[in-house]
Formats: C-alpha cells, structure tokens, sequence
C-alpha cells in the first residue's frame, strides 16, 4: 500500500520510481498537487484494487489502458482537466467506488445503465460531459448494492422513469440513500414510485425542468435528511402538506417552486431543519412565530415572497441563525432585535431612510440608527432603523 494523499507536494511530475511496485495494490495520490499527464506506465501496476488520483493537476487524455485494471474497486479522477469517454471504464467489473465528477469525460448516460458494473456502490459523475436521456428500463439494469448515484450538473434530458418496488437485479429493496439529478435538462413529472428508494437520504432534483407537482408520496421517504428541489416548473401548489411526515430532514430547499399560499405552521415540528429556503415563490401573509422554535436553524432564506406583518423579530431567538434572506416581502417595523442579537453573519432585508428620530445612536462602523423609533415606510419597505438603500445588507451581525 501506499497512500500520500493530502500532502501538498511542491509541484511537479509523479515520479516513475513508483512504477517499479509490480505488486502495489493501493495507491492513493490524491490532492498531491502533481501535475502534467496521467502517466503511461500506471497501468501496468495490473494488481491494482484503489488508485486515487484525485484533484491533482493532472489533465489530457486520460490513459486508456487504466480501463485494463481489473482488479480495481476503486477508481478517482474526479477535479482536473481531464478527458475521456465512459466506455473506456466497461471492463471494470469490479468496481464497486467510481468518482469522475469535474472533468471532461463524455458519453452518453444510457451507459451508466448497461450492468457493466454489478458490485457498484458509489458513483459519482457529476460536472461531466455527458449526454442523453435515461433509458426506460434504466432502473431494472442499476447495481443492487448502488447507494450513490450523482448525475449532477450534465446535459442529460427527458424524463424518469418510475423505479419498481424492488431491484430487479437482486429481488431485494433499494439501497439507494444518494441520489442527485439536479443541474440537468429533465422534464415530465417526479414518478409517484421514488418511493420504493425507502433508505433515500439525500434527494436533489433543482435546477431542471420538471413539471407537475411533488409527489405526495415522498411522505414515504422517512430517512430523507435532504430534499432540495427548487427552481423547476412545477405547477402552483401550496407549502406539501406531507412534509410534516419528513422528521429528519435537515433541508428543505423549495425557492422558486412556485408555491402559494402562507408558510403553515407544521414547519415547526421539522426540527432538525438547519436550512430552509423558500425564495421566489407566491408565499403571502406573516411568518409564523412558531418557526423560532426551530433551534437547529442556520440559514433562512424567504427572499422574493409577498410576506407581510411585522419584521419577525422572535427569529432572534435563534441562536445558531447564521443567515437572513428577507428581502422583496412587505414587511415593516424594527429589525433591531435582529441586528442587536450579534449573530447572525448575513442579514439582507429592504428598507429605507428615514426620518430621524429624537434620539439616535452610532453604532461601531459610523451608521446611524434610530433608538426610540421607526416610521413605516411605503408598501415594500421597513427600516430597520437607519439610513440604508433599499435592500441592505448587514454582515457579521453589525449593522
């Protein structure tokens, strides 16, 4: 074995004194800091089981014969420049981890589906270049024991097809805990039968083209700790009201989903929510107060909604609160609990100036802020109690 990974070497080739261990079966090079091509001679290291290579600074074409290490289960040339195609990786039938994510392979995703790598358990090719749509049967040929599956940020298009109850393959449930399809060109609905993939835990499907509504039948993902699926077409549908099923979750992430209606109260039994983003929708009315009982909050992002009442200062209250995003709502009245709370880190809110008040206060960076009082300002707007432009950002909890 030999495993370096981590140590910033000074830049430079790798040497090709390694080429000498015949036997090596491990050799783990990640974030070394070579650089130059992937050299020739690794692939005659045939006893190779893991060769992690890794945000190095290789890039070119990736050496085609590593496709020849059969005995390889796990293989990482995620993070550089390089270049290849997915068929060169067919023979590796013994693969069981496969991280290609931020490079330049190509291919079309259909080979992903072809049982070419049955003790598969992590893949990751997120950030590639690969194209296509999702073969019909795609789920019936997927590696039983798979728990990983990162198609991010590809050219891929059409539709999903639903998974069966079990895999086809084994007969047994579904491992998948991982599944990312987010930043693709997918469209049609989420099939109902997601469902089957009971040991899901992360779920991203942002950033497409999907349409329809969320299925009801996520309340059956019990394990889900992440579900992220903004910015889609969705059709206009209130806050899902099946939510309140999903106990784990730990991020809800639903901005520009295009949904109506008041945030509802059963939010607040989410209570391992450390991120909720509900951005660029058609939300109205107040917030609940009872959101400040969500103690394990770090981000809250409301930006972009129709929200009114006044400012929700009983989110001080939340002491791991880190970031803010309430601007484009119609709040008003003070935000000074807020500011005064120190904090939170990114506070962004829209307001306006002022009139002085009687009696006014300079806090550390030389901005004046109103002590006795606000005056509301037109629909739109609040001030916090200083004179900012129209939104303003208050970093660091200062204000």
């Amino acid at each position: 074995m030999l495993n370096v990974e981590f140590n910033p070497f000074v830049r430079g080739r790798l040497t090709n004194h390694l080429q000498e261990l015949k036997y090596l079966r491990h050799l783990g090079l990640q974030y070394c800091n070579h650089e130059g091509h992937i050299p020739m001679w690794i692939p005659g290291l045939s006893q190779l089981q893991f060769l992690g290579l890794g945000a190095n600074r290789f890039e070119g074409d990736i050496p085609y014969d590593i496709g020849l290490l059969s005995d390889l289960k796990l293989l990482g040339l995620d993070n550089m420049n390089l270049h290849g195609d997915l068929a060169m990786f067919a023979a590796l039938s013994n693969l069981e981890s496969l991280y290609l994510q931020e490079t330049f392979i190509e291919g079309d995703i259909k080979f992903l589906f072809m049982d070419l790598w049955p003790k598969l358990v992590e893949i990751d090719v997120s950030l590639c270049d690969l194209t296509g749509t999702l073969p019909t049967d795609c789920w019936d040929n997927v590696f039983p024991s798979l728990k990983v599956l990162d198609l991010h940020g590809n050219k891929l298009s059409g539709s999903i097809a639903p998974p069966p109850p079990v895999s086809p393959i084994s007969g047994q449930p579904w491992e998948l805990e991982y599944l990312a399809l987010n930043g693709n060109q997918f469209t049609g609905m989420i099939p109902d039968t997601i469902s089957h993939f009971g040991k899901l835990k992360h779920l991203d499907i942002s950033d497409n083209s999907f349409s329809f509504q969320l299925p009801e039948t996520l309340a059956e993902l019990t394990n889900l700790e992440y579900l992220i699926a903004g910015n889609n077409d969705f059709a206009e549908s209130e806050v899902p009201k099946f939510l309140i099923e999903l106990t784990k979750l730990q991020e809800l992430s639903v901005g520009q989903a295009n949904l109506v209606g008041t945030i509802p109260v059963f939010l607040q039994y989410l209570s391992h929510l450390q991120v909720l983003d509900l951005h660029n929708n058609g939300l109205f009315g107040t917030l609940p107060a009872e959101l400040a009982s969500l103690t394990e909050l770090r981000h809250l992002i409301l930006k972009g909604n129709d929200l009114t009442g006044d400012f929700p200062s009983h989110l001080s209250e939340l002491t791991k609160l880190h970031v803010l995003l309430v601007e484009q709502n119609r709040f008003h009245g003070s935000a000074d609990a807020i500011c005064d709370s120190g904090k939170i880190e990114e506070f962004v809110a829209d307001c306006r100036a002022t009139e002085p008040s009687e009696s006014t206060s300079t806090h550390g960076d030389g901005v004046n802020k109103n002590t006795t009082g606000t005056r509301e300002g037109p629909v739109g707007d609040f001030i916090s109690g200083g004179n900012f432009p129209s939104p303003v950002t208050i970093p660091n909890g200062s204000t």
